[in-house]
């Protein structure tokens, strides 16, 4: 059970659950075809998340000293990770067949985006990043919501915060990442650079923080104190209590959805 908790990663699909959850509730959107696009999407994180450590298998075995998993062994055996895939995908268009052309295109760019990351970008600098980051956000604009005032601003708000948790993601695993021959932006850039980066990348995100937020100060200023701590935390390279600042920044922006 212990082993399969890891394999699906929990907080990352929750994180996303939560956030379409809060988004349904304030334009009052728990239709039937709202809520299984909420299940699907969900599904599809999990097969990321599994795809993604099958991929990664050696990676983490060698040079992250990860103990082994055994669903991920299991699923790694006789192609049943794909099995599974493509058994998801069938679901996913027969359920966009059935609500919208646009929720079927939806899926296979996410699809699309989760596969040639797993497999592909993720090596590269910049584009996995950038691939994440957009598909969370993109996980927002899924439903069908009426009228949704300040979403635009939410988005970016999303893909931004996610954008700063891969790339510093990123910073933390760069010498197992280097190791096995992989050609992240983190390795690629100075670390002078990429700190200018990440610090260009926080303002911007207090600044949309503030647009969202402003309605709710106590949130806005704890948002606020964590992208201090993210700073303080990248300026002396500690990437590890930096990535946990950028994951309690997103979830405080993610609670703040039902009181905006």
């Amino acid at each position: 059970m212990l082993d399969f908790l890891k394999a699906i990663r929990p907080a990352n699909v929750l994180m996303v659950a939560l956030a379409q959850t809060l988004l349904l509730n304030k334009y009052q959107s728990f239709s039937l075809k709202n809520l299984l696009l909420l299940i699907l999407t969900s599904l599809w994180v999990i097969w990321g998340n599994l795809d993604n450590d099958i991929q990664d298998f050696e990676l983490d075995a060698k040079f992250k000293g990860k103990k082994s998993n055994k669903i991920i062994i299991w699923l790694g055996q006789k192609s049943r990770i794909l099995l599974i895939e493509r058994l998801l995908l069938f679901i996913s268009l027969i359920v966009g067949m059935l609500i919208s052309s646009k929720t079927i295109l939806v899926f296979i760019f996410s699809w699309t985006g989760l596969k040639f990351y797993n497999l592909y970008f993720k090596k590269m600098p910049l584009i996995g990043n950038l691939v994440i980051a957009s598909l969370c956000a993109l996980s927002l604009h899924i439903f069908d919501l009426g009228i949704a005032y300040n979403i635009s601003i939410l988005t970016c708000l999303i893909f931004a915060a996610t954008l700063l948790r891969e790339l510093i993601k990123d910073k933390e695993d760069e010498k197992a990442d280097k190791a096995f021959g992989f050609r992240t932006f983190a390795i690629l850039c100075p670390t002078v650079s990429f700190k200018i980066i990440l610090y260009f990348l926080g303002i911007l995100l207090s600044a949309l923080a503030y647009h969202f937020m402003s309605s709710v100060v106590s949130a806005l200023v704890v948002f606020l104190l964590l992208q201090i701590g993210q700073f303080y935390y990248v300026y002396i390279e500690n990437w590890k209590q930096a990535s946990l600042m950028i994951k309690l920044q997103i979830l405080s922006g993610v609670l703040m959805i039902g009181f905006t």
